[in-house]
């Protein structure tokens, strides 16, 4: 690493990897929102809550200490006691940038942050082409990555996985690659951190593929991989967690249930921390005492894991592993299954551990006389001791007491039993037994009572009913909103309660009642498949292609493609009519139409304006009619209400949207801006009468129809709108072609057609020498790829519209610069010539309005350099002369080879000052 500390990129490093790095520095923490929450180590620290670390800016603060700082590294230098420089080198080391060159920035990609990303598992199959592309991993100390451990579901599907890597100081990192999405973007990729919420174990698949084995439970990926492939424990089904030991609490361990569990531990052999006064002292780690077994790291975490699974029904033990620092440190399975000469036999240890798993309930607590106390129906003990022995296990693992009463309660249902009605049940003797022990567990009337409700709605939701309404209705955690699968829409609290009826308060109460995050509804038109914990608002288009020959064999010859498709050669013409049949405006409106639907979910940089007096042209019959069979429900029509209303639900989960007449002649220019930022901003707000607002990515394409000359205002250098004005009616006999065609099959072939064009522009505009104009068609030689951020065309009709939309001065200079005012040269001038030229240009156009000279200068100046230059005119009396004076200077002003530029702009100055004069003296005459 250089020498040169870069606390800059090693900061915004750390802060990408955020995650990661905390729960390596404070494992016993724990993410709430943006924040990281730990105890804190400096100090005593009982309780997570006043230390925290901001995820989204590295800021830290203790509130209890007042201690806080800027970033991440400011924060290792605090917990570690090291200066700033130190820390960051540390950090740089620990994230390999020591070993790795700075990844090239995705200028393609919208830049992403942790805020509003959620992981995404179990992954479809089609998203698994990143899982093992190690973006920005290179080789390491001439190692590659050492390990790749892939985490499956139950039913083998993929839902991450898990890289080990070596490390420049000899050491490894284990990390996490996880599928996830971006809510704001709707960018799904893979990304270096772990999954939300509690982790999977890793093993699921084994658990499910050997439900009647014993479960081993080791620590660490590598641990798992080693004991499966060494063939050892084929009669165990071997899981795991990840994080190491200080992150099982992090795992879901209920989808381990009612099994027998052999836990076996590393052998770890951790001291005692030095305190600061002991460093300063001098003394050493190894003079500190060890740990007791049931401290350390590795028996810890096995501890921890074996109370968590006897909440589920397991039956547990943990292998015996010897004291601290008998064993090489670290020493765990793997070690015993690869060494030579091991330490122990891993086999013979696990076989030991499960003797003590008893496949029947245990009876912890219960001392050995009253096991094996006489039974009162037989007088004896012997064969009956079974039968007593499994009445006590029943009352044991399934009564409590009823608070303030000499009485039992079921805990599996509620039922109270009094003290006579349990002796009926179960024989004195093991009733008695049960109520003499000093530690039995207690129920309140309260928690019976919510016992039997719960029991209720367990009965109650297996009604058929129940069942439909659980299907079909998903709570959104975050909001008051329900969303409805039938109707397939967000509605509020109280439509849903009036839809579900009696079943309402059932629902609700349900531990079966399916809850997602209300941003868990994404329109994600690139995959319908996200997974049960999502709501994918796109639901697939309603038309199908169909190739007369395989698409990857379609010629790349536009007319060639065209003749393929006759079945939609009308709907082709149709297309032409509305572009003058103009063969360039046609190529760009049908890569316009194709691009979006041959990749989905694509957001044009800019949109379609059809407009014009010429009523009957066909734009309706085009974009409303046919396209809006293609997009289906993803398509919409709108009007001038539909942008005026703040309710935008209408807008959701559109790929297209044909806007017709929607600005009066108020509008045009006040409302401008909302549609600009329809065509071109990544996301919208959609919001609902009644229903909580969301943010969606927005994916609407956009057509703007109009009969009117200037449909909305257009700025001079206006990149968002391809404009064209149809010139004529639609033919009686095109339309009635269109019309027969359109019923037999048109539309899909059409789309079909669409599908198969090459995305490419092959013609271009050059100089018409006979008008003038840039409006003559030619076949470019090198055509260009049309792509989604490909400019809009100009075209006569937009220039038209833009003069339009042109305030008075622009107007002006337009006119000015292209040589319109007779007699004047566009070129270098004086701020009060080129100002007395626009007045006397207003009077002469009869312009009611016109700017005062210090606005028109502000306005110009955006136009034209403005700036103090010497001067000098060879042309004038006095040739030598030179004058310093602030002048306008053309942006693209040239000054020819041999000339001096103070000459060039002397005499553009003069010139101009002189055509000004003689226009002025000429109008007024």
């Amino acid at each position: 690493m250089n020498k040169h500390i870069d606390f800059k990129e090693i900061s915004q490093a750390a802060l990408n990897s955020a995650e990661m790095l905390l729960n390596q520095w404070l494992p016993d923490g724990k993410r709430h929102g943006h924040e990281y929450q730990a105890r804190n180590p400096t100090r005593a620290d009982n309780q997570i809550g006043s230390f925290s670390i901001n995820l989204n800016t590295g800021a830290w603060a203790d509130f209890a200490t007042d201690d806080k700082g800027a970033d991440l590294i400011s924060l290792y230098a605090y917990l570690h006691g090291v200066k700033q420089g130190e820390a960051a080198k540390e950090i740089a080391k620990q994230l390999r940038m020591d070993t790795l060159p700075p990844a090239a920035p995705k200028k393609s990609l919208p830049k992403m942050t942790d805020d509003g990303w959620e992981t995404i598992a179990p992954v479809s199959s089609n998203q698994l082409h990143g899982l093992h592309a190690l973006h920005g991993w290179k080789e390491t100390n001439g190692k590659t990555r050492l390990m790749e451990s892939i985490y499956r579901d139950e039913n083998g599907k993929v839902l991450g996985m898990v890289v080990r890597f070596p490390k420049s100081d000899g050491g490894k990192e284990d990390l996490p690659r996880t599928f996830g999405l971006d809510k704001k973007s709707g960018l799904m990729e893979w990304r270096w951190r772990t999954w939300d919420g509690m982790r999977f174990i890793y093993g699921l698949d084994v658990l499910a593929q050997k439900p009647e084995a014993p479960v081993l439970i080791v620590e660490g990926e590598k641990c798992k991989n080693i004991t499966e492939e060494s063939g050892w424990f084929k009669d165990f089904a071997v899981i795991s967690w990840q994080g190491g030991c200080n992150a099982w609490h992090k795992t879901d361990w209920s989808r381990v249930q009612n099994r027998r569990v052999v836990l076996f531990p590393d052998a770890d052999a951790h001291r005692e921390k030095l305190s600061n006064k002991e460093k300063e002292a001098g003394v050493k780690e190894t003079d500190k005492p060890l740990l007791p077994l049931h401290e350390q790291g590795g028996m810890k975490a096995m501890l921890g894991i074996e109370k968590e699974l006897l909440k589920y029904g397991n039956q547990t033990a943990i292998v015996a592993i010897p004291e601290p620092d008998v064993w090489t440190a670290g020493y765990d399975i793997a070690d015993m299954i690869t060494d030579l000469e091991p330490l122990a036999n891993a086999r013979e240890l696990v076989d030991e551990a499960l003797t003590r798993v008893s496949p029947e309930p245990t009876l912890q607590g219960v001392s050995h006389s009253v096991k094996n106390a006489p039974n009162v129906q037989t007088g004896g003990v012997g064969d009956d001791d079974n039968v007593y022995n499994s009445y006590f296990a029943e009352l044991l693992a399934h009564f409590a007491l009823v608070e303030g009463k000499k009485s039992a309660v079921d805990k599996r249902n509620g039922t109270t039993y009094s003290y006579s009605a349990l002796k009926v049940r179960f024989n004195k003797d093991v009733v008695d037994s049960w109520f003499n022990m000093p530690d039995k567990p207690l129920m309140t009337q309260y928690e019976i009572k919510r016992l039997k409700d719960i029991e209720e709605l367990k009965q109650r939701s297996n009604d058929t009913e129940i069942l439909e309404t659980m299907e079909r209705y998903i709570y959104l955690d975050g909001s008051t909103s329900v969303w409805d699968k039938q109707l397939w829409r967000m509605i509020e609290q109280g439509a849903a309660k009036l839809a579900m009826g009696d079943s309402f308060k059932i629902w609700v109460n349900s531990p079966n009642r399916k809850v997602i995050p209300i941003d868990n509804i994404v329109f994600n038109p690139m995959t319908l498949d996200l997974g049960d914990d999502y709501i994918n608002l796109f639901r697939g288009l309603p038309v199908t292609a169909s190739y007369p020959i395989p698409r990857e064999e379609m010629p790349q010859n536009w007319g060639e493609v065209i003749s393929l498709f006759p079945e939609c050669m009308n709907i082709f013409r149709l297309v032409k009519h509305l572009c003058n049949n103009d063969w360039l405006i046609t190529q760009f409106v049908m890569n316009w139409l194709a691009y979006p639907l041959q990749h989905l979910g694509a957001k044009l940089a800019c949109s379609l304006v059809f407009h014009g007096d010429v009523q009957g042209a066909g734009k309706s019959w085009l974009f409303d009619d046919i396209m809006g069979q293609i997009y289906g429900e993803h398509g919409g029509h709108y009007g001038q209400e539909d942008l005026e209303t703040i309710y935008t639900a209408n807008r959701s989960a559109k790929l297209y949207g044909a806007f017709e007449e929607v600005f009066n002649n108020q509008q045009k220019y006040s409302n401008s801006g909302k549609i600009k930022n329809m065509v071109t901003r990544k996301t919208h707000r959609i919001e609902r009468k009644f229903v909580d607002a969301m943010d969606e990515a927005n994916r609407i394409n956009c057509v703007f129809t109009s009969n009117e000359a200037q449909p909305y205002k257009l700025d001079e250098n206006d990149r968002r709108a391809c404009v064209v004005s149809p010139q004529k009616r639609l033919p009686d006999d095109l339309k009635q072609a269109l019309e027969e065609e359109i019923a037999n099959g048109g539309v899909q072939a059409f789309y079909s057609l669409l599908m198969s064009l090459p995305l490419m522009l092959d013609y271009e505009y050059v100089l018409d020498e006979e008008t003038g104009l840039y409006n003559k068609v030619v076949h470019r030689e090198k055509p260009i790829r049309f792509h989604a951020n490909t400019e809009a065309i100009m075209t006569e009709a937009k220039k038209l519209v833009i003069s339009f939309g042109r305030f008075t001065w622009q107007t002006f200079f337009y006119q000015l610069q292209n040589g319109e005012i007779d007699g004047v040269v566009f070129g270098c001038c004086r701020s009060e010539d080129i100002y007395q030229l626009y007045l006397w240009w207003c009077k002469k156009n009869h312009e009611k309005e016109h700017y005062s000279r210090s606005k028109f200068l502000n306005n110009i100046k955006t136009k034209m350099y403005y700036e103090k230059r010497w001067t000098r005119c060879p042309t004038s009396n006095r040739p030598q002369e030179r004058k310093q004076v602030w002048i306008l200077i053309p942006k693209d002003l040239h000054i020819p080879e041999g000339c001096a530029e103070m000459d060039v702009m002397g005499t553009q100055v003069l010139s101009f000052e002189t055509a000004v004069r003689q226009l002025v003296n000429r109008f007024d005459d």
